[in-house]
C-alpha cells in the first residue's frame, strides 16, 4: 500500500472537493441575488412613482392663481380665463376615467405583465402632459385630463402594486407596498414647490413642461431597461394553472367510470381550459374573472377614488 505525500493528497481532496466549493460559492451568490433585486426593483419602481404621481401634482398647482410680476401667465385660468366651474371638470374627468378603466386595466396587467403597460402608461403620460403644456383651449384641456386618467391607469397605484407583489413574497409584501406609497407623498413634496416657482418665474407653460421631460428622461428609461417582472407572480400562476389541471383530471377520471360521454364532455372542458381559462365543470371561464387579486385591486382604485 503506497501512502500518499500531503501535496498529492492537498491535490486530490482539491480536485473532489472544488465541485462543491464552487456549488456552494454559486448558491451564496444567486442568494444575493434574489435578496437584492427585489430592493432594487422596488428602489427603480419608487423613482418611477415619483414621477408617474406628477400628473397629480404638477396640473393642479398650474390650474389657477395670478402672478402681477410674471412676465408670462403662471397660470391657466389666467391665461384662458377659466371659471371655476370650468377649471372644476377637468380633474373630475381625470379621476372619472381613472376610475372607469380600473378593471378593464386589471385585465390588460393580467394579459401583458406590469412591465409593459408601465411602459405605455409612462409613453402615454409623456405625450398627454407634452400636448399639456402647449393646450389652446379649454376642450383641449378636457380631453388631455382623459388621457392623463388613461395613463395613469396603465403606470399609477395598481399597476406599481401588482409589480412588486412579483417580486416579494406574503411576509415581505406590506413592507414593501408600504415603502413605495411612500413614492406618492415625495411627489407632493417635491413636484408643487418645483412647479409654482417656474410658473412665477417663467409661466405656467414651462413649468408644465417639466414633467414630460421628467417623464421622458427619467421614468421611462427606468421602466425599459431596469424593471423586469418578478418570479412569486409567475409561480402563483403555475400554482392555479396546476390546481385547474387537478380539477381537470379528477372530472376526466368522473368522467371515465361514468362512459364515453362523460369523457367527451371533459376533454372539450379540458381543452377549453387549456387556452388560458378557469374549469368549472363543464364550462370554462376567463382566467381573470375568477382571479380575486384583479377584483381585489379594482375595489381598492374605487374606494381611493370615491370613498
Amino acid at each position: 500500500m503506497r501512502l500518499l505525500h500531503t501535496p498529492e493528497l492537498f491535490h486530490m481532496l482539491h480536485a473532489r472537493g472544488s465541485g462543491s466549493w464552487l456549488e456552494l460559492e454559486d448558491t451564496n451568490v444567486e442568494t444575493k441575488v434574489r435578496t437584492v433585486t427585489p430592493w432594487l426593483q422596488l428602489t427603480f419602481v419608487w423613482l418611477v412613482f415619483v414621477v408617474t404621481a406628477g400628473v397629480y401634482q404638477v396640473p393642479a398647482t398650474l390650474l389657477g392663481g395670478h402672478c402681477a410680476d410674471s412676465t408670462a401667465p403662471c397660470s391657466i385660468a389666467d391665461e384662458l380665463g377659466l371659471s371655476p366651474a370650468l377649471q372644476g371638470w377637468l380633474p373630475a374627468s381625470f379621476l372619472l376615467c381613472k376610475g372607469l378603466l380600473a378593471l378593464p386595466a386589471g385585465v390588460a396587467l393580467h394579459a401583458y405583465g406590469p412591465r409593459r403597460c408601465l411602459v405605455l402608461g409612462i409613453a402615454m403620460l409623456a405625450i398627454s402632459t407634452a400636448l399639456f403644456a402647449v393646450a389652446r383651449s379649454f376642450h383641449m384641456l378636457l380631453l388631455l385630463y382623459v388621457a392623463f386618467g388613461i395613463s395613469y391607469s396603465l403606470s399609477g397605484l395598481v399597476p406599481l402594486v401588482v409589480f412588486v407583489n412579483g417580486w416579494f413574497s406574503a411576509q415581505q409584501k406590506a413592507t414593501s407596498i408600504g415603502l413605495l406609497v411612500t413614492a406618492f407623498s415625495a411627489a407632493g413634496v417635491f413636484w408643487p414647490p418645483l412647479t409654482a416657482w417656474i410658473a412665477e418665474r417663467h409661466g405656467w407653460r414651462l413649468a408644465a413642461a417639466l414633467l414630460p421631460c421628467a417623464a421622458v428622461a427619467f421614468a421611462l428609461p427606468i421602466a425599459l431597461f431596469l424593471l423586469r417582472d418578478g418570479r412569486v407572480a409567475a409561480v402563483d400562476d403555475a400554482t392555479i394553472e396546476l390546481n385547474a389541471c387537478s380539477s381537470i383530471a379528477s372530472s376526466m377520471h368522473a368522467a371515465v367510470e361514468s362512459g364515453t360521454a362523460g369523457v367527451s364532455r371533459a376533454h372539450h372542458g379540458a381543452v377549453r381550459c387549456a387556452r388560458g381559462g378557469f374549469h368549472r365543470g363543464t364550462d370554462c371561464l376567463p382566467a381573470w374573472v375568477c382571479d380575486p387579486v384583479l377584483w381585489h385591486l379594482a375595489a381598492m382604485s374605487f374606494e381611493i377614488l370615491y370613498i
